[in-house]
């Protein structure tokens, strides 16, 4: 077994927690859990710790799977989980993931041991070095997102089922919501009397933590003016959450790929205030102002 890991470093114009969540992303880690010739991957992850994750890299050659299991999940500076390939003989490995601050942007370093040859490092090297290059790059293609970041003097499992729940959605957003509260079930977002829908498939539901949907459907009014009036499908919209004090919550919002949208200028101004406003009225004193006509 070779005693020298392979350690491989990698500073992005990003926050430490846009990086902890990539690799946490099923879907976004099938762009950039790319090396070499792998065209793109897909990826099954349970993550907790303890939970295991499946990563199939597809190439033009073969179709590569790499397996392990999650052991630490210490958001934002540390991921740690076995790492099984056929690169490494099918014998656990382990990646260790430490993401440090630097001064606005952030440094990630990682670190994979027990390889069985020192062929297998120096492969792996380049692999891994490859790897956060992409990384890097699909984390600035993300710039495009939009984001909001609100603190409310509510805990956080009063919080998570605004976003997880029909009835949670009712209070703040619409009245309208239908949801079938599953991961792959889909939820509606009339608002009746602005001529606006959208339609989501659930995409993630950690609970206690995030919430995700994947816009499938939407429709801005006629009146508008807008060119393009479905131009939600496609993005994807996030609720994160966390404990920030004594009976409060942090909330980062983010819809991707809204601001590159010419809606950004309505739909930025509709999230504040259903977020800051409707949603901060439920929550602290019991009084929303979701769509109701």
């Amino acid at each position: 077994m070779s005693t020298q890991p392979v350690v491989v470093r990698k500073v992005m114009p990003v926050s430490r927690e846009e990086v902890f969540d990539a690799w946490l992303d099923s879907e976004g880690m099938g762009q950039w859990m790319c090396p070499g010739t792998v065209g793109r991957s897909e990826a099954t992850l349970d993550a907790r710790v303890g939970g295991g994750f499946r990563i199939l890299m597809k190439a033009a050659e073969a179709d590569y799977l790499h397996t392990g299991e999650f052991l630490v999940l210490d958001r934002p500076s540390k991921l740690q989980f076995t790492w099984f390939s056929p690169g490494t003989d099918q014998q656990e490995t382990l990646v260790t993931v430490e993401i440090h601050e630097r001064g606005g942007q952030c440094e990630v370093v990682l670190t994979h041991e027990r390889f069985p040859r020192e062929d297998a490092a120096e492969r792996h090297q380049k692999g891994w070095g490859e790897i956060l290059d992409k990384l890097a790059g699909y984390l600035d293609g993300k710039r495009d997102d939009f984001r909001l970041a609100y603190e409310f003097a509510a805990p956080v499992d009063k919080v998570y089922p605004q976003f997880a729940t029909r009835a949670g959605v009712r209070n703040w957003w619409t009245v309208f919501c239908e949801m079938e509260e599953w991961v792959g079930g889909r939820a509606s977002f009339p608002f009746p009397s602005s001529d606006f829908f959208a339609v989501v498939r659930i995409t993630r539901l950690e609970p206690g933590r995030v919430v995700e949907w994947e816009v499938t459907d939407s429709k801005h009014p006629a009146t508008s003016g807008f060119v393009d009036l479905n131009d939600w499908i496609g993005t994807r919209i996030r609720f994160e959450v966390e404990q920030a004090g004594e009976g409060r919550t942090k909330l980062h919002f983010t819809h991707a790929g809204l601001a590159l949208k010419e809606c950004l200028g309505v739909c930025s101004s509709a999230w504040a205030f259903f977020l800051n406003q409707s949603l901060r009225g439920y929550l602290e004193r019991g009084a929303g102002q979701p769509h109701t006509k």
